[in-house]
C-alpha cells in the first residue's frame, strides 16, 4: 500500500509518519540563517506552521527518493543537499545537510555553504 498522498496543494502526505511534507524544494540555495527564515515564514497550503526537518524525518523519506520509481513522482527538485533542523553542539557555526542521492550527512558551515531547503510540518495522523 502507497504510504505517501499528493494532497494536490503543493504538499505530500506521509501516512505512516504523519508529517506533511512541501513538495518542491526551495528551488533556491540558501545559507543556514536564510533557510530557517524561509521555513518559518512559508505559507502552503493553508499552513503557516512549517519548519527544516531533522535528519530522521529526512531519513523517513530517503527511500521514496533514492530509487527511480513510481514513488519518487511526489518530491519535486534536483539537488541533493537539503538543509535539516540539526546544528552542531560543539561548533556553532556548523549545521548538517542531507544528501538525497546517497543518504548521507555532513557538515556544513551555516553561513558559507548555501542548500536548498524542503520544509515539513507534523499533522495528526
Amino acid at each position: 500500500m502507497q504510504h505517501l498522498h499528493d494532497n494536490g496543494d503543493g504538499t505530500i502526505t506521509d501516512l505512516n509518519t504523519g508529517l506533511m511534507w512541501q513538495k518542491a524544494d526551495s528551488q533556491v540555495e540558501r545559507p543556514f540563517s536564510s533557510a530557517l527564515r524561509y521555513s518559518k515564514d512559508l505559507h502552503l497550503a493553508g499552513y503557516e506552521d512549517w519548519r527544516m526537518p531533522t535528519p530522521l524525518e529526512l531519513q523517513s523519506i530517503f527511500c521514496e527518493l533514492q530509487v527511480p520509481s513510481q514513488k519518487c513522482q511526489f518530491f519535486t527538485g534536483n539537488s541533493p543537499w537539503i538543509w535539516t533542523s540539526l546544528q552542531d553542539n560543539e561548533f556553532p557555526d556548523v549545521a548538517i545537510g542531507f544528501n538525497y542521492k546517497h543518504g548521507d550527512m555532513h557538515k556544513f558551515i551555516k553561513e558559507y555553504f548555501h542548500l536548498l531547503v524542503r520544509c515539513v510540518r507534523t499533522t495528526s495522523k
